[in-house]
């Protein structure tokens, strides 16, 4: 999809108890800790991708970052 240029996205999700979620909301996000708990054993759905073409407003918004 990719080599087509198609943004591409995954779907996945994980079966956890509450008490393991409530020790995720207690870990900070950006640690190797929290990515590790969430990640592991998380259960595949599907990937696809979307057409998202460069609008010919990209270059105004750009500007207006710039500033």
């Amino acid at each position: 999809m990719c080599k087509e240029g198609q943004k591409t996205l995954s779907f996945a999700y994980k079966k956890m108890p509450i008490e393991e979620f409530k020790i995720l909301q207690l870990l900070n996000e950006e640690s190797d800790e929290f990515m590790e708990k969430l990640l592991t054993e998380m259960i595949y759905l599907c990937t696809f991708g979307f057409e998202d073409p460069i609008r010919d407003s990209v270059a105004e918004s750009i500007r207006l970052i710039g500033r």
